[in-house]
């Protein structure tokens, strides 16, 4: 344990610290060992660990047509799980869509624990609302279609017409089968995403063209202004269903599920259809081998040789002044990278619409970042013009 470690959990972590020195005092009181400070703060660690195992875990909302449907469902669940952690809400006949989903938003906000909601639901416009709510609330649901109601009224309506049992039974099967195949043929698409246009979006997406498997549709979106994404999302959203999100920054829209480019980036290719199936997988610390290895292949000006040897450095340097996070290190070095592809390309692109506007509100950043630019543009020679800069400065500050 190194004594930045030390430092941060004797900070963060003040009370779990104190504790553990009273047991240390204990040990050396009843056993005359003195645990040195290593020990002592491994002990914390112990007991912040069993502090974040009580954090929240997703919930089942059962969403049912009929009186008491869906609560006779979530007592029996409950009954034989012993979780308590399924809910009910029955969707009477009589109910107006206006205060049925206000009653359902009021009771996704009580039931969230943090970690999103699981809704099993019949038929109707459920969906539609729950697809508001979770927009207007930014709670993370999810949906499982199961059409018990429609299909107990198809039987019911096939044996008031019908005298021939197997007819009944085999039509309705066929019907079921069509049914849940149609009723959603749109085909998957995954979006990949990043503020600019300078290219991460379109490098994410050619490596999940490359690496994966699942034979997803893949779509680079560069947009900076929310109500722009907004529009193009719900424009592919009449055509494609949108699997996930995969980029530097989570819009958390529609409740569709996000994947981050350093998720991506800090396993090994083949690990990519798991992650994109969002299955678990024990990650690595970050290091810059798969990025390197995957620009290697698609660079043809730049020498990521020279990428590796100085880079990484910049990167830091603007991580120590912006306290950058994991993805916003990741998105920052393929999006530098990109720039200075296109710049050796001759390929000017409209990085930042609103430069004008970023460099007159960002001064100080402006100096900063061009200063810090400045070893790149020596060592590749080329001219990272201001629009570029101001591109930046908006990653930095997540614009």
């Amino acid at each position: 344990m190194d004594d930045d470690q030390i430092v941060h959990i004797v900070q963060e972590y003040p009370k779990e610290y104190g504790i553990s020195i009273q047991l240390g005092q204990m040990f050396k009181d009843t056993f005359n060992i003195e645990l040195p400070i290593e020990e002592i703060v491994i002990i914390a660690m112990f007991l912040i660990k069993d502090e974040e195992d009580t954090e929240g875990h997703p919930v089942l909302l059962y969403i049912f047509h009929g009186e008491g449907v869906a609560t006779s469902l979530c007592s029996v669940t409950n009954t034989l799980t012993h979780t308590n952690n399924v809910y009910a809400y029955d969707l009477h006949l009589e109910k107006d869509s206006t205060t049925a989903l206000q009653e359902i938003k009021t009771l996704v906000q009580r039931i969230d624990n943090g970690q999103g909601i699981i809704v099993i639901y019949d038929m109707g416009s459920i969906k539609t609302m729950l697809d508001t709510i979770s927009e207007e609330t930014d709670i993370k649901i999810r949906y499982i279609y199961f059409p018990i109601t429609l299909l107990g009224l198809d039987v019911a309506r096939k044996c008031s017409q019908e005298t021939d049992l197997e007819y009944v039974y085999h039509t309705t099967m066929r019907e079921m089968k069509s049914m849940l195949q149609m009723n959603d043929s749109r085909k998957e698409i995954i979006i990949t995403l990043c503020h600019t246009g300078e290219g991460g979006a379109f490098q994410l997406k050619q490596y999940i063209d490359q690496y994966s498997n699942l034979g997803f549709k893949t779509i680079p979106l560069a947009i900076s202004k929310r109500d722009e994404l907004i529009s193009q999302v719900m424009a592919l959203k009449k055509i494609y269903r949108i699997h996930c999100f995969v980029g530097t920054y989570d819009p958390k829209l529609m409740g569709i599920p996000f994947v981050s480019m350093t998720k991506v980036f800090e396993n090994k290719p083949e690990a990519i259809d798991k992650i994109l199936m969002f299955e678990p997988i024990q990650s690595k610390q970050l290091d810059y081998s798969a990025v390197y290895s995957f620009l290697e292949e698609q660079f043809k000006c730049i020498s990521v040789s020279k990428l590796k040897s100085i880079l990484p450095s910049i990167i830091d340097e603007l991580e120590i002044i912006y306290s950058l996070s994991a993805d916003q290190k990741v998105g920052l070095f393929v999006h530098i990278a990109c720039l200075l592809e296109n710049c050796k390309q001759g390929v000017c692109k409209q990085a930042c619409k609103d430069a004008d506007t970023i460099l007159e509100d960002y001064p100080e950043d402006f100096k900063v970042v061009s200063k810090v630019l400045k070893p790149l543009e020596k060592a590749f020679k080329v001219i990272i013009d201001d629009n570029q800069v101001a591109a930046i400065i908006m990653i930095l500050n997540k614009l």
